[in-house]
């Protein structure tokens, strides 16, 4: 007997078939160290989960190597991504595998959680369309082989989401609760994703006569989430304070989002380019604007447009990171990829060349997701052999300074501690840097391609480490 398309579609198989297809793409390399495009972010987050092996096991007590003279303690978003892969470490010994695998499930989770969102608002066949939608969406499917913690932000995103609704349906506290704790979690790491009230509200409105929910719980449920991720991030920057820390972004900036607001590159990615380009891939665009047409026609899609009127609300206040990290802007995602599923939806319904058309862009969508950012993951380096020498030559307790450009890459593949120079090696800061404990040097170049004066601060000749040379600093007198 054969199955209609529509009832195979919205059945687990299909979900099924996407997840795995998904989980095959991102297999290939998969303990591959930080690389790539935003390889930098990669190595923040890759040395707190080895601080965490290497040093202190404490939760609170997250350490990053661009610590100077200091602990190396430092305020950031709330760490469980990083400290989940650390208990791996503790139990299998460090791999890169082990935080890329944590991103994918939980990847493939956020992805399950899309499905189970959108077909309780638009039905399971729009919901098996928008996971795949989601899945070979550019900028997904990039993040979701990254050792970093927003794949976890979205996820735990998602779970308040379908808890929220849950909670519409049953009335019950502990899932209301649950749903809370999921978006606490989902902010400390991120705050990206609070606006979700704004479809919250409007579901608890829409559908006020046949849900008996306890309304006044609502404001508590707001307030609760609110204050605690706002005490988390009161801590983060107390704790930076007293470790004298702030390499993580705690939103000092905030008050100065205007002068951001009305750059042109902020309209440029966030409006003109990303959208078409990385949130929604080129391949799905006509799908999407069908939703959005339908959607509009029918009023079916006031939940998906008020989620994504938050996202943007939230990009405007965080516009100088909105607009340059493209990460910053996950939050999207969800909303996009069910309006991008309602299109494939009413293209799938058709007879004749459109259902073929459907067809063939669901296809399409999986190489091209691939080949838009293959460039991001293509440069993978290896510094095995960089590390062994530092190891065999600096101990680990030495502070070390090395000529970066990035805060971070440099000091996670030596495994040492100390400064990153960052604008330029020079001699006044080089001399204050020993004062304050430097007891090694690591540059680009020999010595002698750099101010005179430099190497008569440092001993002897260089040892070399792959590409890099390293000086010991004398003892000031």
């Amino acid at each position: 007997m054969r199955i209609p398309l529509r009832e195979w579609v919205a059945s687990k198989w299909f979900c099924y078939a996407g997840i795995a297809i998904f989980i095959l793409m991102h297999i290939y390399n998969i303990s591959a160290p930080p690389n790539g495009y935003h390889q930098w972010r990669e190595s923040d987050t890759a040395a707190v989960i080895a601080n965490y092996y290497q040093e202190d096991p404490n939760i609170l007590h997250p350490r990053v190597n661009q610590r100077g003279a200091g602990t190396g303690i430092n305020g950031m978003e709330f760490p469980i991504y990083q400290y989940s892969s650390a208990l791996l470490y503790f139990v299998f010994g460090p791999n890169h595998a082990f935080p890329r695998i944590l991103t994918l499930l939980a990847a493939c989770f956020a992805l399950f959680l899309l499905y189970r969102v959108v077909s309780e608002i638009s039905g399971p066949f729009v919901g098996a369309l928008a996971l795949w939608a989601l899945a070979f969406s550019p900028l997904f499917f990039f993040y979701s082989y990254k050792i970093m913690p927003d794949i976890w932000m979205l996820c735990f995103l998602l779970g308040a989401v379908f808890l929220f609704i849950r909670y519409m349906k049953n009335g019950k506290i502990v899932i209301l609760g649950a749903s809370a704790l999921c978006l606490v979690i989902s902010a400390t790491i991120k705050p990206l994703g609070l606006p979700i009230y704004l479809p919250f509200l409007y579901l608890l409105y829409e559908r006020r006569k046949e849900l008996k929910p306890n309304y006044l719980l609502i404001p508590v449920y707001i307030a609760l989430t609110i204050a605690l991720v706002f005490l988390w991030f009161k801590y983060a920057r107390w704790v930076s304070q007293v470790n004298r820390g702030g390499s993580f972004y705690l939103g000092g900036r905030l008050g100065d989002f205007a002068q951001y607001l009305f750059a042109p590159q902020f309209y440029k990615k966030l409006i003109l380019q990303w959208p078409f380009e990385i949130w929604i891939g080129w391949v799905l665009v006509i799908p999407f604007i069908i939703g959005i047409y339908k959607s509009i026609k029918n009023k079916s899609g006031k939940f998906y447009f008020l989620w994504i009127l938050g996202a943007f609300l939230i990009f405007a206040v965080t516009a100088e990171k909105s607009s340059t990290h493209d990460y910053y802007t996950l939050v999207i995602l969800p909303p996009l990829a069910a309006l991008t599923g309602i299109g494939l939806g009413r293209l799938l319904d058709k007879e004749g060349w459109l259902q073929k058309f459907a067809i063939a862009l669901l296809i399409m969508s999986i190489p091209m997701a691939f080949i838009r950012v293959h460039e991001r993951i293509k440069k993978v380096p290896e510094f095995g052999a960089i590390r062994a020498m530092s190891e065999s030559t600096i101990a680990p307790t030495s502070l070390v300074m090395v000529e970066d450009d990035t805060p971070a890459i440099y000091l996670y593949q030596l495994n040492r501690k100390g400064w990153s120079l960052r604008s330029g090696v020079k001699h006044e800061e080089v001399k204050n840097l020993i004062k304050q404990g430097a007891e090694y040097l690591i540059l680009k170049r020999s010595i002698e391609e750099y101010s005179d004066s430099l190497a008569f601060m440092f001993e002897g000749s260089p040892v070399l480490m792959g590409p890099l040379y390293c000086y010991k600093a004398m003892v000031p007198k």
